[in-house]
């Protein structure tokens, strides 16, 4: 892995709290991607748009859509975590592009949902990418003003995370930003997350050294995303001794409009036999 050395590690070094189950959160980036899924018994949403950028803020109408959704599957709601992401490219923003972010978490709460999914990186004095941590706690702040759905606002540090040059203290920096961050979603600096099986059980191996236990704080999760399929989740979850997974479950659907002026790609949309299919192999790693 970037920025580490080899080093022997705990074979289940990031295995579940007691109280926590195995978790499948579910990319979705339509409100027919957020039936889809909740409809298959999806433990946790991500929204977004534009998922062929690696996704982007979603609408404050889709995000109002979204949360209505959700309520028609279970008495207590299925999370919704929103994207925080202004634009596509880098990571790296100014100011006032943090402006706009700060004002889609304010939205984001106030549309209903459980937390967001940020990600900010600045080039540091050795000129390496890193975690902007001043500007992720301007963030943070803004997350803690007010409760989100009567609890604290829930963060995850999404895949920006992956474009840092020393995954380790990148880790050590998220672990900075204090308990509002609860996850990291990685694919442990590879192009999937099943190639970079070794560097996210390292990754693990350090979060579990790095969160003490605390009835006011949970350990930092380590969420593998990149190319999650029913094939290889249990391989990956096994392999890393992760607990929670981050897959998109999609398919590509024709658009069956057409225009003189503008392309009519096919759509990207959540299919719920995929996720059935995620959760069954979530299952088995549950019971091993």
């Amino acid at each position: 892995m970037r920025g580490d050395s080899t080093t022997q590690v705990d074979p289940h070094p990031n295995r579940p709290p007691p109280h926590k189950q195995p978790t499948l959160e579910i990319c979705c980036a339509s409100i027919a991607s957020v039936h889809a899924a909740a409809a298959a018994g999806a433990h946790r949403i991500e929204l977004c748009t534009d998922l062929p950028s690696g996704g982007t803020t979603p609408s404050y109408g889709l995000i109002v859509a979204a949360v209505a959704a959700l309520a028609q599957y279970r008495p207590d709601p299925i999370p919704l975590m929103v994207l925080v992401r202004p634009r596509p490219g880098s990571f790296v923003y100014s100011a006032d592009e943090v402006a706009v972010m700060k004002g889609d978490v304010r939205a984001a709460r106030t549309a209903g949902a459980r937390g967001v999914v940020l990600g900010c990186l600045r080039y540091g004095e050795d000129g390496r990418r890193e975690v902007d941590v001043c500007t992720m706690r301007e963030l943070l702040d803004v997350v803690k003003e007010e409760s989100w759905r009567g609890e604290a606002g829930d963060v995850t540090f999404h895949r920006a995370f992956d474009d840092c040059e020393d995954l380790l203290r990148a880790l050590h920096d998220v672990h900075r930003l204090g308990s509002s961050v609860r996850r990291i979603l990685t694919s442990g600096g590879h192009e999937t997350a099943l190639q970079g099986s070794a560097s996210l059980r390292a990754l693990c191996e350090r979060a579990s050294r790095l969160e003490k236990p605390s009835v006011n704080r949970e350990r930092l999760s380590v969420m593998p995303g990149a190319g999650i399929t029913k094939e290889n989740l249990v391989k990956i979850l096994k392999d890393t001794g992760c607990w929670e997974v981050h897959a998109s479950a999609k398919v590509s659907i024709p658009s069956t409009g057409v225009s003189e002026f503008f392309a009519s790609g096919d759509i990207l949309q959540t299919d719920s036999g995929l996720v059935k299919s995620l959760l069954q192999a979530l299952a088995r790693t549950a019971l091993d």
